[in-house]
């Protein structure tokens, strides 16, 4: 409830013993007609009967329309449609608001230099005159934002409106999820915000021309009348009210402002003062609205953030400042630039001493501040996906759905993914949902799967350039073997016309199936070659060809050891007859290894510890394994015991290894030959998403300098993040 000219007093029931609240209730209907009953509030009395009368309302819940890059808590995200007779008028409590003049960009000899920072670029600016400083002068700022986007008037209902408030939308959560606000952490703000959700208000229409004590009442009211939530001290939210193309700003000049409101709610034996933090964005409409929709739009943003009181209680402003209503973060500067290709406004940064903005460095890591791309699907959450390049400008996908078929999605160089817009091809098949694919491309025009079905029993499915899968229709070929439903296959391709497949069987032994060109698979009808081991059944094995006449195998026993097989041309497997060697560790049983040849004569093991560490160990020809006698190495981390990793080798003298943590985001470390680990010392980077905890990630190197990696979020999508150098 707002503060008012002749303030509501009101009582909740709640402030009454349990005993009496029916009978209190009961009394108050019967015998106080000036008063009015408000289900958060309590009753409360007004000035007079009129006041007390109902208003109809109607509200209609909308998904929000979110854009395809983020994974938002659904909690968070709501739209609402309602109707303006809700909005009361009332007096309030207000600061009048700062202004800023229509944005114009600079010429390009305004960009003084352009340098690295962590995850991105810093652009810095001349735009601000010599001298100019910036010093706090006691108020508040805002810390974590939370933004509530309103659209005000009937335009935004319209079927075509001159901007589309979706795409308004997408490009805020673009801004929001770059290096944008990286710069406001130096005057104590998080340099973080999401969306909180998205009101609409589309049957009346702004007054025209409006000023600021409007959209400050419009506000106030729908806080009133619980459309938005009320103001805390305890949290940080951020009202934008997008205003519709016919209406003008009455006193002229500026194309945006933010201000604040103070919010009273009384309650029994309590009074809360709050201010309501919000700011007005105007449309010009026609060509490059969009554009300077955003600008202002970021322009309000990191000034709300670093002086959302303004001049009622004032913080991060410029020192001398002549004009009250032009002393913020944003009012010295004037550039432009994209973030993501969305246009936003240089702001001061005190430490840099110019205009800035923090921008992405499209070298880096495409899903860095959560911006993973979805490319489609509707699969098992976390479910493990499988990616394979059979040359360099092209990349398969592979995942079982919950309807137990295999689904697949392609790209090419100068094409989009196939799979785009939930389009995910079904090639057959009928598994257990989120079971594992193996997947090898033996030739630039093969690809071959393998899985293990509900039966025990191993499936294939092939491609050659020119003909279909030759699985589709549920045709997938049965090629024999006993084993646990569902048990992960691992699949190398030593030549073009030879295959290996490896699995744990339900006995703890590992088996072995084969295929040469002209030759049928040796483990038709369950005739699958057992080479020994006792281990966890089902267990995960890795299995890498380090040349064309080597085969090696790794499997995590029982006891927490990892054990070792090879094979060679003209010899037999070393691990016969139980004859595994043990090469160290103590980690928990049966966890998933990552083994990688980045040379012919070069091995190296990655496995997540019990106590979330990631540890490595390696093989060099001449030389013994580095993590004998329990002396694997650790690398640092903290991630979920056991959880996956993806590891790639793309030169001989590079390695990138990829895991997903407790907190959804994904994280990589890398080697270079002659350097250290990144991560050690538990400093592995984030590189973004919000995914489930844990969950695989499968990561490809398609050329030395082109690294692609894919995982299948809470919402059942599949995201990829890409880097280039």
């Amino acid at each position: 409830m707002v503060r008012s000219t002749s303030p509501r007093r009101c009582m909740t029931i709640a402030a009454f013993p349990i005993g009496q609240r029916k009978k209190f209730a009961a009394v108050i209907r019967k015998n106080m007609a000036g008063y009015v009953h408000s289900p958060r509030y309590g009753w409360c009395r007004t000035r007079n009967e009129n006041q007390t009368k109902p208003i109809k309302e109607q509200l209609t819940m909308k998904l929000s329309s979110q854009p395809p890059n983020i994974e938002s808590p659904p909690e968070l995200i709501t739209s609402k449609r309602i109707r303006s007779a809700r909005v009361s008028r009332r007096e309030y409590g207000l600061t009048p608001g700062a202004g800023i003049a229509p944005l114009r960009g600079k010429p390009n000899d305004a960009v003084l230099a352009s340098t690295a920072i962590a995850g991105g670029k810093l652009i810095t600016y001349g735009d601000a005159p010599a001298g100019t400083v910036f010093q706090n002068q006691g108020g508040p700022v805002i810390g974590n934002v939370d933004i509530q986007i309103v659209f005000w008037g009937r335009e935004w209902a319209s079927p075509n409106p001159p901007v589309a408030p979706g795409e308004i939308q997408n490009r805020i959560q673009t801004i929001l999820h770059s290096p944008y606000l990286s710069k406001v952490t130096q005057y104590g703000c998080s340099g973080t915000a999401r969306v909180r959700g998205t009101t609409y208000v589309t049957d009346g229409d702004p007054p025209n021309p409006f000023n600021d004590a409007d959209v400050q009442s419009f506000v106030s009211g729908l806080i009133d009348n619980e459309t938005l939530p009320e103001p805390d001290g305890d949290w940080d939210l951020f009202v934008c009210v997008f205003m519709p193309t016919y209406v003008n700003y009455g006193p002229g000049g500026v194309s945006g402002a933010h201000s604040s409101v103070v919010w009273s709610d009384y309650d029994l034996f309590d009074v809360d003062n709050d201010r309501s933090r919000l700011a007005w964005i105007g449309n010009p409409g026609g060509p490059g609205a969009i554009d300077a929709i955003t600008t202002t739009f970021s322009h309000e943003l990191v000034e709300a953030c670093t002086d959302p009181d303004t001049t009622a209680d004032p913080a991060w402003r410029q020192t001398p400042c002549t004009n009250p209503s032009q002393c913020e973060i944003g009012d010295v500067c004037s550039s432009v630039a994209r973030v993501f290709g969305v246009q936003v406004q240089a702001y001061w940064s005190q430490s840099d001493g110019a205009c800035v903005i923090p921008a992405p460095d499209v070298n880096d890591w495409s899903g860095l501040y959560d911006n993973w791309r979805p490319i489609g699907g509707f699969f098992p959450a976390g479910a493990p996906i499988t990616a394979v390049s059979r040359y360099a400008g092209e990349l398969d996908l592979f995942v079982v759905g919950n309807d137990g078929r295999v689904y697949t999605s392609w790209w090419s160089a100068g094409s989009e993914w196939s799979g785009l817009y939930d389009n995910w091809r079904s090639i057959g098949g009928y598994f257990r949902p989120g079971s594992r694919v193996a997947a090898v491309a033996r030739t630039p025009n093969n690809l071959d799967l393998f899985i293990c079905g509900n039966d025990g029993r191993v499936y294939t499915s092939w491609w050659s350039a020119g003909s279909d899968w030759s699985g589709v229709n549920d045709n997938w070929r049965n090629i024999g073997g006993v084993f646990p439903a569902g048990a992960p296959v691992s699949v190398v391709a030593r030549t073009p016309n030879n295959l290996d497949l490896f699995i744990c069987g339900g006995n703890g032994r590992v088996y072995t199936s084969w295929w040469s060109a002209g030759s049928d698979w040796s483990g038709l009808n369950d005739r699958w070659r057992s080479i020994g081991g006792v281990f966890p059944a089902g267990a995960p094995v890795a299995a890498v060809a380090r040349t064309p006449n080597n085969l090696d195998l790794f499997i995590c026993g029982g006891n927490g050891r990892v054990y070792t097989s090879w094979w060679s041309a003209g010899s037999d497997w070393s691990g016969v007859n139980d004859n595994w060697r043990n090469i160290g560790g103590v980690f928990p049983a049966a966890t998933p290894l990552a083994a990688v040849a980045r040379t012919p004569n070069n091995l190296d093991l990655f496995i997540c510890g019990n106590d979330g560490r990631v540890y490595t160990s390696w093989w060099s020809a001449g030389s013994e394994w580095s993590g004998l006698n329990d002396k694997w190495r650790s690398i640092g981390g903290v991630f979920p015991a056991g959880t996956p990793l993806a590891a790639v080798a793309r030169t001989p003298n590079n390695l990138d290894v990829f895991i997903c943590g407790g907190n959804g985001r994904v994280y990589t470390s890398w080697w270079s030959a002659g350097s250290d680990w990144s991560g050690v010392h538990d400093n592995w980077r984030s590189i973004g998403g919000v995914f489930p905890a844990g969950a695989p990630v499968a990561a490809v190197a398609r050329t030395p300098n082109n690294l692609d990696v894919f995982i299948c979020g809470g919402n059942s999508r599949v995201y990829t993040s890409w880097w280039s150098q």
